[in-house]
């Protein structure tokens, strides 16, 4: 374990309840679904968009990347291991309900902002977000079975989101915003600067 814990709040007692946390040096859901996730459930009627990976750019802007056509503010967009690229680039500012990635992809461009992000997949895969992540209020990040990587941080705009981690996640840049985080699963999570956020940090 690396690092000075004391300049993190939260990990001591992140610690004393099991979870693992370490500092480390900067380096097909349908229209209405409910989604079950810790207890809860939400539901949104918004459009499903699933990435083919199909066009000349890897643009989420291109809608021949699309298999319903480019997404809209709101909508839930899914990322399928098997798609014809899995490197993209997000060009669209719009917030969206949920991002959902399976397998191994790599994500640059604009800042992502979402009410729910979810990575699943073999135990080996990967996701590499390498864009800021914006997480809404009241939101929810749930890191699978591979790994997670934000390369520029985290924003938790306001009131309290959740990270269920049963695996890994790596978070590259500062952790900022008005909100806090509650943390459960179980995982790892390492942490690269010091927890910024307003809110409290609550580990079950």
């Amino acid at each position: 374990m690396r690092g000075n814990l004391r300049n993190v709040p939260g990990c001591q007692t992140a610690l004393r309840a099991g979870i693992h946390l370490r500092v480390i040096p900067p380096s097909r859901l349908s229209a209405g679904v409910a989604l079950f996730l810790f207890g809860v459930v939400s539901y949104t009627s918004a459009a499903i968009r699933t990435w083919s990976g199909g066009g000349e750019s890897a643009r989420w802007s291109d809608s021949l990347n699309w298999k319903e056509g480019m997404p809209l503010s709101g909508d839930n967009l899914i990322f399928p291991a098997d798609a014809a690229k899995r490197t993209s680039v997000c060009d669209l500012g719009s917030p969206f309900f949920s991002v959902s990635f399976s397998g191994d992809h790599v994500v640059t461009g604009q800042p992502l902002t979402v009410r729910l992000l979810q990575h699943s997949g073999p135990r080996e895969s990967s996701l590499l977000l390498s864009n800021l992540v914006v997480i809404r209020p009241n939101g929810l990040m749930q890191v699978g079975h591979g790994r997670v990587e934000l390369a520029k941080g985290l924003i938790v705009s306001n009131d309290i989101a959740r990270l269920f981690v049963t695996n890994e996640l790596t978070i590259n840049g500062a952790m900022e915003g008005a909100g806090g985080w509650t943390l459960s699963g179980g995982g790892r999570i390492n942490l690269s600067h010091a927890n910024l956020l307003v809110g409290p940090t609550v580990v079950e």
